[in-house]
C-alpha cells in the first residue's frame, strides 16, 4: 500500500465511522473506495448537507466535498438509479473515456485479453439489472475486440466459453429477460461459493493445513501424474500417525515448466572441439 493511500484511509476512517454510526443510516447502503464515498439517504437534501458539515466541523479537516444528491448517480463506472423504489444499475462509460480500446496487457496480449473478456462479461452481468443493458454491453465488448484486430471467431469463442461456464449454452441465441435472471442468479451464487472457498483456504493457510507442492514439468500427461501423486500421498497420510488425525488438509500441485521459451525457440551453438579436448583431460 502506498503511503498516500494509507494516510487517506486513516483520515477517512473517522468520517466513515461517524457516518455509519448515525441512526439514519442503520438500514442504508454504504460503500467507500479510496476517497469516493457512496451511501443511500432517505431524508431531505438540507439534512444531508447539515449532517456532513457537522462531521467536517467536528474533525476540522481540510477536505473539500463534492456532494451529489438525486435519484440517479454514477459511481466507479456504475450507473445507479432509484426507479420508484426499485434498484436499477448498469455499466457506465464516462464521456471522457476512450471508447473501443482494450486495456493494456503486460506479457502475452491475446491471453491477457481473453481473461479480460471473460471478466468483462461477468462484470456486465453483475451490474446490468436488465437484459437490454447487458445486450448493449455485450455488443460494446464485441466491437471493442473487433476494433483491436480480433476476429469474430475469437469473440464467439469467448462468448461460448462464458455461456458454457453457467450451463446456458442452449439458450445463447434465445436469451430473454427470464433466462437472463437465471444467469444473474447463478453468477451471484458462484461468487458467494468462491468467496467461501477463499475464506476456507485462508483459514487452512493460517492453521498450516494448506500444502502446496511445485514440480518441474517437461512433457507428458500432467493429469495422470497428479492423480497418481494424490493417490500415493493420500495413502501415506492415512497411515501416518500425525497426518491422519486431521481431515482438513488441502493439497495443491503446481507445475513449473522446465524450459523457457528462449530455450525452446533458440538453437544452441555447436560445442567447440578444442574445449571438448580440455574437458576430456
Amino acid at each position: 500500500m502506498r503511503l498516500s493511500d494509507l494516510l487517506l484511509s486513516i483520515c477517512l476512517y473517522y468520517w466513515q465511522t461517524k457516518i455509519i454510526d448515525d441512526h439514519r443510516l442503520k438500514s442504508e447502503l454504504f460503500v467507500r473506495y479510496k476517497d469516493d464515498i457512496f451511501f443511500t439517504w432517505n431524508h431531505s437534501e438540507n439534512e444531508l448537507h447539515t449532517f456532513l458539515h457537522k462531521i467536517k466541523e467536528t474533525y476540522d479537516d481540510e477536505i473539500h466535498m463534492n456532494i451529489y444528491y438525486g435519484r440517479s448517480i454514477d459511481y466507479l463506472n456504475i450507473y445507479i438509479e432509484n426507479r420508484i423504489g426499485q434498484l436499477y444499475t448498469r455499466v457506465y462509460h464516462p464521456r471522457g473515456q476512450s471508447k473501443l480500446i482494450l486495456p493494456y496487457v503486460v506479457g502475452h496480449p491475446k491471453m491477457g485479453h481473453r481473461h479480460w473478456f471473460q471478466s468483462a462479461l461477468v462484470r456486465a452481468v453483475q451490474l446490468c439489472t436488465h437484459y437490454e443493458d447487458f445486450y448493449r454491453e455485450r455488443l460494446y465488448l464485441h466491437m471493442s475486440c473487433f476494433a483491436s484486430g480480433y476476429s469474430d471467431e475469437w469473440t464467439e469463442c469467448g462468448f461460448k466459453k462464458f455461456y458454457e461456464n453457467f450451463n446456458i449454452e442452449t439458450y445463447r441465441f434465445h436469451m430473454n429477460p427470464t433466462i437472463y435472471e437465471q444467469l444473474r442468479y447463478r453468477l451471484l451464487i458462484r461468487n458467494d461459493t468462491q468467496r467461501e472457498k477463499s475464506l476456507q483456504e485462508l483459514d487452512l493457510k493460517s492453521n498450516k493445513y494448506f500444502l502446496r507442492f511445485h514440480y518441474p514439468y517437461d512433457y507428458g500427461c500432467r493429469r495422470k501424474f497428479e492423480e497418481k501423486f494424490y493417490e500415493i500421498l493420500s495413502t501415506f497420510m492415512k497411515n501416518h500417525p500425525q497426518l491422519s488425525s486431521s481431515n482438513r488438509r488441502k493439497l495443491l500441485l503446481t507445475a513449473h515448466h522446465l524450459f523457457s521459451l528462449n530455450t525452446l525457440l533458440t538453437q544452441q551453438k555447436p560445442a567447440c572441439e578444442l574445449l571438448k579436448q580440455f574437458a576430456d583431460i
